[in-house]
């Protein structure tokens, strides 16, 4: 029973954050939401008010055309343009997932392998994590390799250092 009284406050917490967010789009500092920048956001996702919520939202305007926050909420509890609005707020606020993204971001493959290798992070690929890596070749190619890709000899490999194996 508790389970089910914790979601049912976690769904009406979210709802008042939708609220408050379309509150702040339309001008809400403490003094009121104004309708027309509603009327404005709610056309912006290709929706509109029916006449009778449109009417309801008048008769509850004061003169400057702003609506209480309190007001709006319990007229967004029964308005499917609201709820579907909020819905619609929400996707557009998502990030995009990694699959839709994938096409513009270039790996650097090398940094990846570089950083998996690098097993105690410490920006080197010390030599036990490099015959680690290359366990599969005969020693003396491990050394040799090792050698020849430590540029400046101190027995460790840096990223640039590295990257030379992705260059040939």
């Amino acid at each position: 029973m508790a389970a089910l009284s914790a979601l049912k406050n976690r769904k009406n917490q979210k709802f008042r954050d939708e609220v408050s967010d379309i509150a702040v789009r339309c001008g809400d500092q403490g003094d009121g939401i104004q309708l027309d920048l509603l009327e404005d956001l709610v056309a912006q996702f290709n929706l509109q008010l029916d006449t009778k919520e449109k009417e309801k939202l008048e008769r509850l305007a004061n003169d400057d055309r702003k609506i209480s926050r309190d007001d709006f909420y319990n007229i967004a509890k029964n308005s499917k343009v609201i709820k579907t609005l909020m819905e619609k707020l929400e996707r557009s606020s998502r990030p995009s997932t990694p699959a839709q993204g994938r096409k513009n971001v270039k790996i650097d493959k090398a940094k990846a392998a570089f950083s998996a290798i690098d097993s105690d992070n410490s920006g080197f690929i010390d030599k036990e994590e490099f015959l680690k890596f290359t366990s599969k070749m005969p020693k003396e190619k491990q050394e040799k390799l090792l050698k020849n890709l430590d540029k400046d000899g101190d027995g460790r490999l840096d990223l640039e250092e590295f990257r030379r194996l992705f260059k040939n």
